[in-house]
């Protein structure tokens, strides 16, 4: 099992499409397609329910998506915890600020975050 299959189910279950998940992740439909077929013959279940029309999540595969989820979402947290130890801080940033004020601070925001 690996993270990019786990990338893959939580991707065919978000999009409920074999080809517009491969579009999300950036491969063709036959490397997911195939990278699932070996996963759940890893783990001798079936995660999916196919049909000519529709994709369906299994009721087993419900739950190993939610702990996928869970995985991929931790591996990735390795990913920022490096990063901020290198003193490189990511992520998005909202910000409200009233029009009265807002020439005087982002200036500022910019020079200091840009």
């Amino acid at each position: 099992m690996t993270l990019q299959q786990l990338k893959y189910i939580i991707a065919v279950d978000r999009h409920r499409s074999f080809s517009k998940a491969a579009e999300a992740c950036d491969v063709t439909q036959p490397t997911l397609s195939g990278m699932l077929v070996k996963l759940e013959e890893e783990l001798d279940i079936r995660i999916f329910d196919r049909t000519n029309k529709q994709v369906t999540t299994t009721v087993i595969g419900e739950q190993i998506i939610r702990q996928a989820e869970k995985a991929v979402a931790e591996a990735e947290r390795i990913a920022e915890i490096v990063s901020e130890a290198k003193g490189c801080v990511n992520g998005r940033l909202a910000l409200c600020i009233s029009p009265g004020i807002a020439p005087y601070i982002i200036p500022q925001l910019i020079q200091t975050f840009g």
